[in-house]
């Protein structure tokens, strides 16, 4: 069974794009991860598993297969479950880096600030929330920096999610929609009064 060819145009275009962004949301995983000590591993247990369809989607266009069109719509709906979740946990995230953030630029009565550098990490007045966070901050400075890369890759998932769907979808259009093969139909020889074929002389 072949999925049709104009089908698989569209897949394969919409999944190179979520292919760009579950490997930008990777990447921004990683530097969470080699920056915050992240053991959470917020945006790579999202971004890897967001390329598993999309590269599926590349490969559907050259096997044009069934079964390579329902492993996109299987994997597809894995991913939209995980990536939803991730973005809602991202979202919630960024309440910490946020408060942080702002907290780290103030000073209390004394006219020290809140928060300061010792030795090869950030101290904070306020510690129970950053010591529950789980992430290790170096400089206090990296508070924005933690901020602005949580806000990257909750719009980097949001917009996967976004390729995700249009992939899942039109991946099951197309195993509705698959023939058999497609092929051109044979144009029927004409006979004349003599009841001689005149298919040489058409062709």
């Amino acid at each position: 069974m072949l999925v049709n060819r104009s089908l698989t145009n569209f897949i394969a275009a919409f999944g190179i794009c979520q292919l760009f962004f579950a490997t930008a949301l990777a990447v921004c995983g990683f530097v969470a991860l080699g920056i915050f000590k992240n053991t959470v591993s917020v945006g790579i247990w999202s971004g890897l598993p967001m390329m598993v369809p999309a590269i599926l989607c590349v490969i559907l266009v050259a096997t044009r297969h069934r079964a390579t069109g329902l492993s996109i719509f299987v994997c597809g709906v894995a991913v939209l479950a995980a990536s939803a979740y991730h973005a809602y946990y991202v979202y919630e995230e960024i309440e910490f880096w946020e408060d942080y953030s702002k907290y780290a630029a103030t000073t209390n009565a004394l006219g020290i600030k809140s928060c300061y550098n010792r030795g090869d990490h950030c101290v904070c007045d306020n510690a129970q929330k950053y010591l529950d966070s789980g992430y290790t901050v170096q400089f206090c400075d990296q508070f924005r920096l933690g901020e602005e890369l949580f806000w990257t890759m909750f719009i980097l998932t949001l917009i996967g999610l976004f390729f995700t769907l249009l992939t899942t979808i039109l991946s099951l259009i197309s195993i509705c929609a698959c023939t058999a093969k497609e092929y051109e139909e044979p144009e029927a020889p004409a006979y004349d009064e003599n009841g001689k074929s005149n298919f040489a002389y058409n062709h």
